[in-house]
């Protein structure tokens, strides 16, 4: 599998479709220039597991900006952020 891959996976788990995947893979491309012309490696065996956890922690940044930029009200942001959901309650 693939960088790319990996990451379009991991975002779209968590409640992006696929192009909005794709634009926030190209955003985080544009930002980590490191990473960019490293995205079609085999993340499983290039890499060693404590490059994943980088990657995870810095996608999840990146959608969380793409969304606040471009789709605030995306209900998918939540599972980018490490902060308690919110009660749906009144007075909670």
């Amino acid at each position: 599998m693939t960088i790319r891959e990996y990451l379009s996976d991991y975002l779209a788990n968590r409640g992006l479709f696929a192009d909005e995947a794709a634009k926030v893979i190209e955003a985080y491309k544009d930002r980590e220039t490191s990473i960019s012309s490293r995205m079609n490696d085999d993340i499983f065996t290039d890499y060693p597991p404590e490059f994943i956890k980088v990657l995870i922690v810095t996608i999840r940044g990146e959608a969380v900006d793409w969304i606040d930029k471009n789709k605030p009200k995306h209900w998918a942001r939540g599972m980018f952020i490490d902060e308690p959901p919110t009660s749906l309650s009144k007075g909670k």
